[in-house]
């Protein structure tokens, strides 16, 4: 049996607010073809498996919707059953041959709870048009419409009842632009990008966070911050319920600063207030570009401690973390921390596009589009076995939506 890659892209609403994840699949198998666009049954069949047993379809949604690809030889199949009905839908591909048994197949599906959804739909004349009086959403992929035709396209499809899923927004403004024709869903990197690349001061208060933050990297013990925490109300208390949470699993409650402190050591409390502090800045931004930095952040620690250099995992954590704090600021990234104690390895892999520590940040993002090629070729720079790079994403994943939930 082949091994499988996955990838999870978020779905939003008119707020930014995470609705549906897409999962897109690729098989590590060279014979077998690889691609999210998969024809074989049997792989799909396989994805469906893993999902669904091995990393539990709850912990990948959130419960929130997910999207399956899904070819006409799946949706003819009985393999759908496998999902649940009403937290599944189905993407029914744009190269589906449509007659008969497709419509039948459609019909009898969304009998049973299922939603449709049509993938990559670009016009309102071809083949695949005749789905969609079928369908609940319709998927506009922005990219492969020619130049000013996708207000007409819009106004075609609100005759029919069906939700507009824009895909593939890039920028902040083609999202501001879809939102204004009115699309329901948007699917896209947009929130890693920031808004403005603009040269203006940070408000004084984000200003002081990020002193903070430098002087939390720059800290060599934990008494060099035991003044600030113990001085800030909120960190004190966020301190004190994540020493004495669950997770930690402590006998005796802890209830002083300075002995939380001594107990979580310089290395963990650097992570933990980076976390802290770079939660801050997302509170007008979407929550899912706090869970995109965590989940970055903890697939380059695991990385590094498998297969890169274990001793600077928490430098690579930080990595991660940092690789969004331009879209968190909406500020150019360089002029951010032109005045920070970068570590080393923070720094190459922000700015070193040379680096092994960008490669791995690349790498990750790759796997974040899924862009399969891209996955491969910076697997096999980085001497990283490919098959074990969806177990590392998912459980990244995995951590990123507990911790956030942590933090909330």
């Amino acid at each position: 049996m082949s091994e499988i890659m996955l990838a999870r892209q978020p779905i939003f609403d008119a707020h930014s607010n995470t609705v549906a994840y897409e999962i897109l699949y690729r098989s590590v198998d060279s014979q077998l073809q690889c691609a999210s666009r998969l024809g074989d049954v049997e792989l799909t069949a396989q994805v469906l498996s893993n999902v669904l047993n091995e990393m539990g379809m709850a912990s990948l949604s959130e419960q929130h919707e997910l999207f399956f690809n899904i070819s006409r030889d799946f949706l003819l199949s009985d393999y759908p059953s496998l999902l649940p009905a009403g937290q599944s839908v189905l993407e029914v591909l744009e190269d589906v041959e449509v007659d008969t048994n497709v419509i039948e197949a459609i019909q009898a599906w969304k009998n049973k709870g299922y939603t449709i959804a049509l993938d990559d739909f670009v016009s309102i004349a071809n083949d695949q048009a005749r789905l969609i009086r079928y369908a609940d959403i319709v998927k506009v992929d922005l990219l492969a419409l020619p130049e000013g035709h996708l207000e007409p396209m819009v106004k075609s499809l609100r005759q029919y009842p069906v939700k507009l899923l824009a895909e593939k927004v890039e920028t902040q403004e083609m999202y501001e632009q879809c939102k204004a024709l009115g699309f329901d869903y948007f699917q896209g990197y947009f929130i890693c990008k920031p808004k403005l690349m603009v040269s203006k001061s940070l408000p004084s208060n984000k200003l002081q966070v990020l002193q903070l933050l430098d002087r939390t990297l720059r800290a060599e013990s934990t008494t060099e911050l035991q003044f600030d925490i113990t001085h800030d109300l909120a960190l004190s208390y966020k301190l004190l319920k994540y020493i004495n949470s669950a997770a930690l699993g402590l006998r005796t409650r802890i209830d002083s600063i300075p002995h939380a402190l001594n107990m979580l050591g310089i290395k963990n409390i650097r992570l933990w207030l980076s976390i802290i502090l770079l939660s801050s800045f997302s509170q007008d931004k979407p929550p899912e570009l706090m869970i995109i930095a965590l989940s970055r952040g903890r697939f380059l620690e695991l990385w590094a401690e498998k297969y890169g250099s274990a001793t600077l995992k928490n430098d690579y954590f930080v990595l991660g973390m940092f690789s969004t704090l331009d879209a968190l600021l909406d500020q150019d990234l360089y002029a951010i921390t032109d005045n920070m104690s970068l570590p080393a390895s923070v720094s190459s892999g922000l700015f070193d596009l040379d680096s092994c520590e960008a490669s791995a940040l690349e790498l990750i993002c790759a796997i974040e589009l899924a862009a399969w090629d891209d996955v491969a070729r910076l697997a096999q720079h980085l001497d990283t076995p490919e098959n074990q790079l969806s177990a590392l994403y998912v459980e990244s994943t995995v951590w990123a939506d507990a911790r956030l939930k942590a933090l909330m």
